[in-house]
């Protein structure tokens, strides 16, 4: 029997890395190899910061290392970067990058990205280390050094913020650079003290390459604990130094309060309650109307309050919350100042929102109309909330991004994601993705790129949305 708790981890997925203000972005590291490269980092930058950035973040250059050069290293002009960001650059020692760093957020300034430029991947990850700990920002690395013929496997960085909540599935994404190792295998471990936690296995595709490769555990142990990351070294490798890192995570307990509100109590909210109240972590407000007059309340502590529209209003109340759910719910509910709490709730807040399927119905908070509508990471139009429902029954099948975030997680000790379900008989069509949203599930009826999505998401201000489209997803508890 296989039981599979979907909204569980979906709702902590939402607020895991942005509860507090130092978790709210994950950083994103990418590793070019060559200065000849220069044009495919100019590519990335402008892929990705300017779609996330306002214009006027700064982006800063380092060169990692004692280079008497790097003061005036920069890189070439690219006049969407230049019109976009004011770029900063320095390098040498590790307090000059220390400086660089302080400036811009001693001037209350945003960092919009950081590029390290190294000669070794020892420089690069130290530098790495110091940029990762002081901004939240995307981090690209360009490794400046000789080839050699000689197979290596270099673990980079283990990509943590050293802080972990107990009973909360943790990801680790490990940077690995791998020379002269194209079609080999590399078995990638994640050990405790005494046990191993997890491993991945990670197939090289070039000869000159870099990757990312999560892997999820849950901690079990409150307090500080001692990990290390080993990469299986090959028999003709030479270099098996650089094969293994260490980190430290806090484990602690920590209580995330999440509201949950719907128009009227659902099999799906009955069945998010209780997935969520199994979560000793978690403390659950719940808000439903039952009639014109009247609204069910379920406030986890006494002096949470018993007034929706008055924690809706006041912002300061709003914020106590880590994550907000949102079953069907109609727009007309919430007023301009309540929308604009729960949007600013989001962005600037850094708090969660999960979006429910069940807002298929016309003039849901997902309707155009809606003063909530821009926080779904899909567009969905009013044909498609007018004609929501499927045919057949659908198989929720995770993608690669979904199971690299640690979205899905079994109640055994498997990993078995091909399919989870049947979920459902029927779903929310939804249209494309907004830009920067990513696809974490899609539906397995149907092949191929146009398969629908099931559960999307993406990042807004320093906050994170969520739409999970099925309406009764409840069904997968079914699952065997």
């Amino acid at each position: 029997m296989l039981s599979v708790a979907i909204l569980a981890p979906v709702a902590y997925f939402c607020y895991r890395s942005l509860g507090a203000q130092h978790r709210l972005l994950r950083i994103s590291l990418t590793l070019i190899r060559s200065i000849s490269t220069l044009g495919l980092l100019l590519l990335a930058l402008d892929a990705t910061l300017t779609r996330t950035y306002s214009v006027g973040g700064r982006l800063v250059i380092i060169q990692a290392g004692a280079d008497p050069s790097a003061a005036t290293w920069t890189l070439p002009g690219d006049k969407r970067l230049n019109d976009r960001f004011r770029v900063i650059s320095s390098g040498g020692s590790i307090p000059e990058i220390e400086k660089l760093l302080q400036a811009p957020l001693q001037e209350n300034d945003q960092i919009a990205g950081a590029v390290i430029r190294a000669r070794s991947p020892v420089e690069a990850a130290a530098a790495a280390e110091i940029v990762r700990r002081r901004i939240a920002a995307p981090l690209f690395v360009m490794l400046d050094n000789p080839s050699s013929s000689d197979p290596d496997v270099i673990v980079i960085s283990t990509g943590t913020d050293g802080r972990a909540i107990l009973g909360i599935p943790k990801t680790i994404h490990i940077t690995l650079h791998g020379r002269g190792m194209s079609g080999r295998t590399t078995r990638i471990e994640l050990r405790d003290e005494v046990r191993a936690l997890g491993s991945a296995d990670l197939i090289w595709k070039g000869e000159n390459e870099s990757a990312i490769v999560p892997i999820t555990f849950t901690p079990s142990v409150e307090g500080a604990h001692r990990y290390r990351i080993s990469a299986a070294p090959h028999e003709d490798e030479a270099a098996r130094e650089n094969n293994e890192a260490s980190f430290t995570l806090d484990i602690r307990r920590a209580e995330r309060r999440v509201l949950f509100i719907e128009n009227q109590p659902t099999w799906e909210g009955k069945f998010v309650r209780r997935a969520l109240g199994e979560n000793v972590p978690i403390k659950l407000d719940y808000f439903a109307q039952i009639s014109r007059e009247a609204v069910l309340a379920q406030p986890s502590e006494d002096d949470s309050g018993s007034d929706l529209h008055k924690i809706l209003t006041d912002f300061n109340l709003l914020a106590r919350y880590d994550l907000i759910i949102a079953g069907p719910m109609d727009a007309a509910y919430f007023s301009p100042r309540e929308a604009k709490n729960v949007n600013d709730f989001i962005e600037r807040r850094g708090g969660g929102l999960i979006i429910l399927g069940s807002n298929d119905h016309s003039g849901s908070i997902l309707s155009p109309s809606s003063g909530l509508a821009h926080l779904s990471p899909a567009n969905v139009s009013s044909e498609d909330l007018s004609d929501s429902r499927g045919e057949g029954a659908t198989f929720l099948v995770p993608t690669d991004e979904g199971i690299a975030e640690g979205l899905f997680h079994s109640r055994t000790s498997g990993d078995d994601f091909e399919k989870l379900g049947p979920i459902s008989t029927s779903y929310l069509k939804v249209g494309s993705l907004k830009p920067g949203a990513q696809p974490f599930a899609r539906d397995s009826s149907i092949a191929g790129p146009q398969s629908p999505v099931l559960v999307a998401g993406q990042f807004y201000g320093l906050g994170r949305t969520l739409l999970v489209s099925p309406s009764d997803s409840w069904r997968a508890m079914l699952a065997t």
